[in-house]
């Protein structure tokens, strides 16, 4: 027996000898702007591939220093945390919270790595209502743009609410621009906040007093200018007339200094440390409307079963949510949407019947009195059928879901995204059923992802991987072919005086006509010495960009994208190939902090 089959197993008889050696990483957490050492700041060490050991987290020291140790070989990505601070990640170039990640190879020791934190800034402010009162308990939101799937939306940061004197403070916010909102209703509140009148006595338990007919319970909610506690709740066989009863009345959504656009909106502007004071408002109390109708399906002439009506602006903007409104159809069809507040709005409602699931919509106005004797017509939809190939049979197992994204204004369409158009994926087949007519793009799950990409979608004969119109039944089914051979792409960055540039924001952005599919991008950071690495592409033409910062998912855009379209540099990509470039980064003309937090990496 040779000296190494000895050695072999004599490591596999001694498990207390490990295989591979650990590696030990050291660092630093200091305050940007001085250079302090930071005491008990979360540190949290991530491993960038999917299938790579736990997360691990340390606390630095009262000298700011932190120690991981027994640190499994991978790729690994470090942030860092701290009350009154903005996040921070090792690599982050200026604070914009874009890391770079970085190999640990075994036995290695990572020593003095350095992470510098902004401190976070404060919006403060208060709320008067017409006559100048405080408006008391009333919602407040910081906002800040990002990007979802190519559109620039205003996405909330953080909620408060104001207190006894109307002022509110939003605190710990990371440097950046900023929107404020005010009157916005928190999502799980019950529509219905009026009084309630009690028709019978109602029964009590015994040596509490009965509640005499005509009695009132005003939910303290309706009142103006407080908040939503919890609404009030009758005993077991009390009955309650709410047909003839006006809905409450309600704060008005409003954007800082005092707009109801969020077009119209004043951004403040937070640096490090920041305090901005006097975000003050006037809030309007408005009389909101009831919205009665009927659905009804005419192609079965049943009423149809479960079914929802949402109402929903038409105007995008973060009072959507706080300005929709659901309500359940009652057994014969009927339903009523509450405290409707004056606004364009779409009406949707969906169900389901005999035939399958159903769909309808309408738009309607909301002015100054109530709208009666609405008509919802409810229709089946389609169904999509499909069937998906990979080169991998067991990567085929892993695909457990298909589902179809519509195309249209994400606030426009949130009614019928309430009808889950997606199914689930057996043995490389699937249905997705009661679709309705619109623009879509296909999209699929997997359970571990892996290297898997797609490689080609077609609707017949029809290339379909940037989406496709139902105005009706397809008489053929989507086939998927997905593939785990992909391309990849090295490279390094360097600015204009060729120098490396760690930090940096990485695009491949598909041909022009691809753009809409958000899953043929590729996304990557460049490590400390400039480098990058990007996989799982599929065959094609692409641009490849570099950003020193770039608000995430910015690329998306075609109207951000087009003015530095000549700036990408062009790749061809084919299966099991890597190609090596060079890029020159794209220079920010001011920071962008905290991009890398909103939407997933």
């Amino acid at each position: 027996m040779s000296y190494a089959i000895v050695f072999l197993v004599a490591l596999l008889q001694n498990p207390a000898v490990p295989l591979t050696r650990p590696a030990t990483i050291t660092g630093l957490v200091v305050k940007q702007e001085t250079g302090e050492p930071l005491a008990k700041a979360t540190v949290i060490l991530t491993a960038e591939t999917a299938r790579g050991p736990k997360p691990m987290t340390v606390s630095t020291s009262a000298e700011g220093k932190f120690t991981f140790e027994n640190v499994v070989p991978d790729r690994y990505k470090i942030a860092v945390t701290r009350n009154g601070y903005a996040r921070a990640e090792y690599g982050d170039r200026g604070g914009n919270g874009c890391g770079s990640g970085f190999a640990v190879i075994a036995g290695q020791h990572l020593e003095n790595l350095r992470i510098g934190m902004m401190s976070a800034g404060v919006i403060s402010g208060r709320l008067l209502d017409r006559d100048g009162e405080p408006a008391s308990n009333l919602t407040v939101q910081a906002l800040r743009y990002a990007y979802q799937n190519g559109r620039r939306i205003l996405d909330v940061v953080q909620t408060t609410q104001t207190n006894d004197l109307g002022e509110y403070r939003l605190f710990w916010l990371a440097p950046g621009r900023y929107y404020v909102a005010a009157g916005m209703e928190n999502s799980g509140l019950n529509p219905f906040l009026g009084p309630i009148r009690i028709l019978e006595p109602v029964p009590a338990p015994p040596g509490a007093p009965t509640l005499p007919p005509g009695s009132i319970f005003v939910n303290p909610a309706s009142a103006p200018g407080v908040g939503a506690p919890r609404p009030r709740l009758f005993e077991p066989g009390a009955l309650a007339d709410m047909a003839d009863l006006s809905p409450p009345d309600r704060y008005a959504p409003l954007y800082f200094p005092g707009t109801p656009d969020p077009r119209a909106a004043s951004p403040i502007e937070l640096r490090a440390g920041d305090v901005f004071l006097g975000a003050n408002m006037t809030v309007t109390i408005v009389h909101a409307h009831h919205i009665k109708g009927t659905i009804v399906s005419p192609r079965t002439g049943e009423t149809p079963r479960s079914a929802v009506v949402t109402l929903v602006p038409q105007l995008s903007g973060p009072a959507a949510n706080s300005t929709s409104r659901n309500a359940v159809t009652t057994p014969d069809g009927h339903f009523e949407v509450t405290s409707a507040l004056p606004g364009s709005y779409f009406l949707t409602a969906t169900g389901s019947d005999s035939s399958g699931r159903l769909y309808g919509r309408i738009p309607v106005e909301v002015g100054e009195t109530d709208l009666e004797n609405i008509s919802i017509s409810l229709s089946r939809g389609t169904d999509v059928s499909g069937r998906i190939s990979i080169d991998d049979p067991e990567a085929l197992a892993r695909i457990n879901g298909a589902s179809l994204r519509s195309l249209a204004d994400p606030t426009a369409a949130a009614g019928l995204l309430n009808s889950n158009l997606s199914a689930d994926v057996r043995n490389g087949a699937f249905k997705i059923e009661g679709v309705p007519p619109g623009d879509y793009i296909a999209g699929f799950t997997f359970l571990a992802p892996g290297n898997v990409y797609m490689k080609s979608l077609r609707l017949g004969s029809q290339d379909v991987r940037n989406g496709f119109r139902l105005d009706g039944q397809p008489a053929v089914q989507l086939e998927a072919v997905l593939g785990t051979m992909g391309g990849a792409v090295d490279g390094v960055v360097l600015n204009d005086q060729k120098q490396t540039v760690p930090g940096a924001t990485v695009v491949l952005v598909p041909e022009p006509y691809l753009r809409q599919r958000s899953t043929l991008y590729r996304i990557g950071t460049t490590d400390p010495s400039g480098r990058f690495h990007l996989e799982a592409i599929a065959a094609g033409e692409y641009k490849l960009f570099a950003w020193e910062a770039v608000e995430r998912g910015a690329w998306e855009d075609a109207d951000f994208l087009r003015p530095v379209e000549a700036s990408g540099k062009a790749v061809t990509l084919r299966e099991g190939t890597t190609e090596t470039v060079q890029l020159l980064v794209i220079r920010s003309a001011a920071p962008l902090y905290g991009q890398c937090d909103v939407g997933s990496r």
